[in-house]
Formats: C-alpha cells, sequence, structure tokens
C-alpha cells in the first residue's frame, strides 16, 4: 500500500501500524525492522531526504516514534512547499539581436549629453630618494640620468648583426 500525495503522514502511518498488527494477529511475524522498512518505502517522494537521513543516521525506534517524527518531517514540508510556490513566476529578458544592440547604442548616445573630459591626476612619487642619482621627485623608469646611461649603452654595444 503506497501513501496518497494528498494524504496525512499521521493517518497513514495509523493504517499500516494497523495493518502490520493484524498480521501479527494471523500470525505472521514481521520484525520491527522490517515493519519500519515497509512504512519509510511505501512513504511518497517529498519524504526522500527523511528516509535518507533514517538509514545513514541508523536510528532506532518503534513505530510510534517513526510516526511523531514523520509528523514532523511533514509539518516541515508543508512549511517549505508554500515559499516554493511563491517563487515560481518568474519573467525572463528576451536577448536582444546584433542589430538591436547597435541601435539602443546609437539612442543613448543621442540622448546623453557630452561631458568634460578630467585629465587624470599624476600621481605624486612616495618620498624618499632615489639611489642613483640621490634626487627626489621620481623613479628609476623616469630618472633622466639612468635614461640617458641605458640609452648610451645601447648606441655603445655593436648590433650582432653586422
Amino acid at each position: 500500500m503506497k501513501m496518497h500525495e494528498e494524504q496525512s503522514v499521521h493517518d497513514y502511518c495509523l493504517i499500516m501500524i494497523k495493518d502490520l498488527e493484524e498480521l501479527e494477529k494471523l500470525d505472521i511475524s514481521i520484525d520491527k525492522e522490517l515493519q519500519i522498512d515497509l512504512i519509510l518505502q511505501s512513504l511518497i517522494d517529498s519524504y526522500g531526504q527523511f528516509i535518507v537521513n533514517f538509514y545513514m543516521n541508523k536510528i532506532q525506534c518503534t513505530l510510534t516514534k517513526l510516526m511523531n517524527m514523520l509528523i514532523i518531517i511533514e509539518g516541515t514540508l508543508k512549511s517549505s512547499r508554500g515559499s516554493v510556490l511563491s517563487v515560481e513566476r518568474i519573467s525572463f529578458k528576451k536577448k536582444s539581436t546584433r542589430k538591436n544592440k547597435k541601435s539602443e547604442k546609437k539612442k543613448k548616445v543621442e540622448g546623453k549629453m557630452k561631458e568634460k573630459k578630467v585629465a587624470p591626476k599624476k600621481k605624486a612619487p612616495k618620498k624618499g630618494k632615489y639611489f642613483h642619482c640621490n634626487s627626489d621627485g621620481h623613479w628609476k623608469w623616469n630618472c633622466p640620468v639612468y635614461l640617458t646611461g641605458l640609452k648610451n649603452k645601447r648606441e655603445d654595444e655593436p648590433s650582432e648583426g653586422s
């Protein structure tokens, strides 16, 4: 017997426990673990996470304790279903084609006023003297003494091609 979506887990567990007790009256012995397995395997798919957790943690309980646990889980499942239903309607923007992008850019450019460009400020070098020429206010890459020295070295070296 499989549980239905509309059926409450409390009613379903009571029916299953009653059926298992009737089987015991008919001298059909089913151990407690198998009874719990029968109830858990006949639940609907939304209890799947609880079933996995139950088996992974090897929880030992009676049928009534299992029923109480399932009732608690049913309450959390009902509260989580309400929040999922509120997110169902989502609208997506259509992807614009290449032609549409070009025309949108033109419209944006025409509609904007020209902004004045501000010249970027030069960063002041950190305080301290440069070791090559012992003067403040510049670094190696813009030191005039160093740059002229490099230029002279390049001119003095013979090229490998000749």
